[in-house]
């Protein structure tokens, strides 16, 4: 229907906002919103609708250029009808990102100039509507790499963070984080220019701000939290050699490290843990010989054993299991404060008084597992003695969770990656194997231990799978 009488609703649209009476014009912009919030559901990749049944890309383009060159510019400036102006930025803000981009150039400025200049409005209203809107726009491909707008775009939303009101800073906070998304998805493509090109300054402005917005209401906090993950993780050897860089770094993971552990709103500690994560992930910051290295992991560590939240509990096991060298984990008695406190993890991944946990207890094993045999496939010859302690006195309940975690290879963890029953079993080999290339010590039996340990989870698994010929080349081997 819509497809039908787009060009039709888009002329009850105009007549509305043509109107003298605000409160028409309300219902008009409200009608605008709902219908480009519509034409963008059909476009995600979740969408239920076939590619021929969607609205196409050339008519949604029509369609804006028309309000664009209508009476919805007058709207966003009615400033004397601030409620108006509020409703027209959240309406600009539910454009198709595909359509967008085929607009011209002329009508896509007029609405980057537009959410600008609105930023600098005095009205709360305006002010939050225009800096959701500006996160929005940070994540259209066509904008994302323009490092000038996005640099305009992350001074406006500093500008609103620093606001009085909640409701503003809860919503720039969100584009901020939004913003540092960005940031992440440029780092990731092979052209360098944008990095090169982004200001280090206003770097520091962003780390600024946002160690000071995680301190706020749990609002604005789990969205504060998740922009110094990436900042954390976008940073550049160029940048954290710099001095300048050294102190707002500490003060920015310091800031993560406390908010992983407050009592807190389990959204605002899952960012935080998720941010811990995406630290881990940048190799250019000293992990495992910085002080803060053992605090960062005394703290996700604490959250995965006793967090009465298992999403919670989750997100800091797949933290746990992101640095990718052994000395990143640092020394020999942290290597093994992070193996043991797994192991109890795992040992109380059923405590739980609250009936709705219980759901997440398998993808809370399923993480810890993956967890475990990361740690298995970077230990040192230092680090075996202590795992063959933890496995004499649990290595019956490890190993029946592994193997559950091998058998149960076509769920959906809460990281969001998929493992299949092959990839799963692929990392206990890996484990074996690396386990395997140690050097041990002379008269040291752990390591023989350990590998014993995981041949005989891959036996009974291959055997109760059926794969013999996978059993027969393990049992050779």
């Amino acid at each position: 229907m819509t497809q039908v009488y787009l060009m039709e609703l888009g002329e009850v649209i105009c007549k509305c906002l043509g109107e003298a009476d605000p409160s028409v014009q309300l219902h008009g912009a409200k009608l605008l919103e709902e219908l480009g919030t519509g034409l963008i559901q059909q476009y995600k990749p979740d969408s239920s609708i076939a590619p021929d049944q969607r609205v196409p890309v050339s008519l949604v383009v029509m369609f804006w250029t028309v309000m664009l060159n209508g009476p919805l510019p007058r709207a966003l400036q009615n400033s004397e009808h601030p409620t108006l102006q509020a409703s027209a930025c959240d309406a600009l803000s539910s454009i198709l990102p595909e359509a967008f981009s085929n607009l011209l150039s002329d009508r896509q400025i007029l609405c980057i100039t537009m959410l600008l200049g609105l930023n600098d409005s005095k009205n709360r209203l305006v002010k939050a509507a225009t800096s959701r809107a500006l996160g929005v726009y940070v994540l259209f491909p066509c904008l994302r790499q323009d490092v000038i707008f996005v640099a305009d775009t992350a001074n406006a939303i500093l500008m609103s963070l620093q606001d009085k009101s909640l409701n503003v800073r809860a919503k720039a906070a969100w584009s901020l984080g939004n913003l540092t998304d960005t940031l992440i998805v440029n780092m990731e493509t092979p052209d360098p220019s944008f990095q090169e090109e982004f200001s280090g300054l206003l770097l520091l402005k962003m780390l600024r701000s946002a160690i000071e917005a995680s301190k706020d209401k749990d609002k604005v906090k789990s969205n504060a939290v998740r922009a110094l993950g990436n900042l954390l993780h976008f940073l550049q050897p160029s940048h954290i050699e710099k001095p300048r860089f050294a102190e707002i770094i500490e003060e920015a993971i310091q800031a993560l490290i406390s908010t992983v552990l407050i009592e807190a709103a389990m959204k605002v500690r899952w960012n935080a843990c998720y941010a811990m994560g995406n630290v881990f992930k940048n190799s250019a910051l000293p992990l495992g010989t910085a002080l803060w290295t053992s605090q960062a992991y005394n703290a996700l560590t604490s959250v995965v054993t006793s967090c009465k939240n298992f999403k919670v509990r989750i997100r800091s096991a797949a933290a746990l299991s992101v640095p990718g060298k052994r000395e990143h984990y640092g020394s020999v008695d942290q290597y093994a404060q992070i193996w043991n406190a797994l192991v109890t993890a795992l040992q109380k991944s059923e405590d739980t008084t609250d009936f709705l946990e219980f759901k997440y207890c398998a993808s809370l094993r399923t993480q810890i597992c993956q967890a475990l045999i990361h740690l298995l496939s970077l230990a040192s010859a230092s680090d075996l003695s202590c795992i063959k302690e933890t496995l004499e006195l649990n290595g019956d309940m490890v190993q029946s969770y592994i193997l559950q975690f091998l058998k149960s290879g076509t769920e959906r963890d809460d990281t969001g990656a998929p493992h299949s029953p092959q990839e799963r079993d692929q990392m206990v080999k890996t484990a074996l194997e690396h386990i395997s290339s140690v050097q041990a010590l002379a008269g040291d039996t752990a390591k023989r231990a350990i590998m014993g340990f995981l041949e005989d989870i891959l036996a009974v698994y291959f055997d109760s799978s059926g794969s013999q010929a996978a059993l027969l080349g393990l049992t050779n081997r």
